[in-house]
């Protein structure tokens, strides 16, 4: 049988194709990035410990396109699964700017809350049972609490009660009521609650501004047991005063920025990434395979230094890769990144 590029190089699956890292395995995830600044990685390791020791904290995370933000929030979905035992997390990503909360309540309710609400309903139901009496003692909006309980129910009223939820909860304050009463009723249930917003900065200005009041009274009404990660991107932190009011960039605890990887950690960088992928039979010298400690530093030399980021250099890499497979080229040398630097993206190349 023949086999793939990334067979003939030891690895399950093609390591180099750049996706988005919501829908990675797991295991393909791991810590990579010990280049980092240190105030960076201990903001990271004091949120992780806050969250896990069931306090309330936020984080915000920016970089450059590619640098690694949505593999980050993965990174501490799973640092959070294996240090407590039944967390809750909501993952939503703003796509397109949004200009008002009605908007953004939508993205959030059907690409962040919906996936995870059985989830959530099902812990209400060990915790009260099915009765819709005690469901809206329980919830306190009676209204809420019906369409919960129907969806609960799966019963003939489950589709008009979901799309209740999203489209025809009145605007305004019920919606801010809304939201913030299913991330408190989370918090309660399970041990704790973390939600993910990724891209933040993708609001209108004016709405930024109303949105960044209504997070800052959500995470002001928790005082422990919930999280918020919010990602960006930006070269610089302060971008987000761009769309945002100083009283929200000032509630962020703790921040973290995503900035190139250094030049004498991309072996490192290449080797943990590979492990991830890597077919347990495999028959290699070292997990940076394919290519040589001499062939990353070349293709660095090469690329542009503000261009060094996972995203770039994985992208490059399995060009090379594919290129050495075509040319059976066991081993990616120096002499050979060289000669194929033509396949170095352009915007990702050094400039004269």
């Amino acid at each position: 049988m023949t086999q793939t590029w990334f067979e003939e190089f030891g690895f399950e699956e093609d390591p180099y194709h750049v996706r988005e890292p919501i829908w990675f395995l797991e295991k393909r995830i791991t810590w990579n990035r010990d280049d980092l600044d240190e105030s960076d990685r201990k903001n990271l390791e004091n949120f992780i410990e806050d969250i896990t020791s069931q306090r309330a904290a936020a984080l915000r995370i920016y970089g450059s396109s590619g640098a690694g933000k949505t593999w980050l929030l993965r990174y501490i979905e799973k640092q959070l699964k294996l240090k407590i035992e039944n967390p809750i997390i909501f993952y939503y990503a703003i796509v397109g700017a949004k200009s008002e909360f009605s908007e953004f309540y939508l993205g959030l309710m059907d690409d962040g809350i919906k996936p995870q609400l059985q989830e959530l309903l099902n812990a209400v139901t060990q915790k009260i049972g099915k009765d819709i009496a005690d469901w809206k003692k329980y919830w306190e909006e009676s209204d809420l609490a019906i369409a919960l309980h129907h969806i609960n129910s799966e019963d003939e009223h489950k589709d008009i009660s979901k799309g209740w939820l999203t489209d025809e909860v009145p605007l305004g304050s019920l919606k801010i009521r809304t939201l913030k009463t299913l991330l408190i009723k989370a918090s309660e249930l399970f041990s704790t609650c973390v939600l993910f917003i990724d891209e933040i900065a993708l609001v209108k200005r004016g709405f930024g501004r109303e949105l960044g009041r209504i997070l800052k009274d959500l995470l002001d009404g928790f005082p422990e047991k919930f999280g918020l990660v919010c990602t960006y991107t930006a070269e610089t932190s302060d971008v987000l005063l761009d769309s945002y009011d100083e009283h929200f960039y000032r509630r962020f605890e703790y921040e973290v920025g995503l900035k190139s990887i250094k030049k004498d950690y991309l072996p490192t960088f290449l080797r943990l990434h590979h492990q991830c992928y890597r077919k347990e039979d495999a028959k290699i010298r070292g997990q940076l395979h394919p290519f040589t400690e001499e062939a990353v530093y070349k293709l660095a030399d090469l690329m542009d230094p503000t261009r060094h980021l996972p995203a770039p250099i994985l992208l490059s890499c399995g060009k090379l890769a594919r290129e050495a497979f075509r040319a059976k080229r066991k081993i990616i040398n120096e002499e050979f990144i060289d000669k194929n630097k033509g396949l170095i993206p352009p915007d990702s190349r050094v400039r004269p």
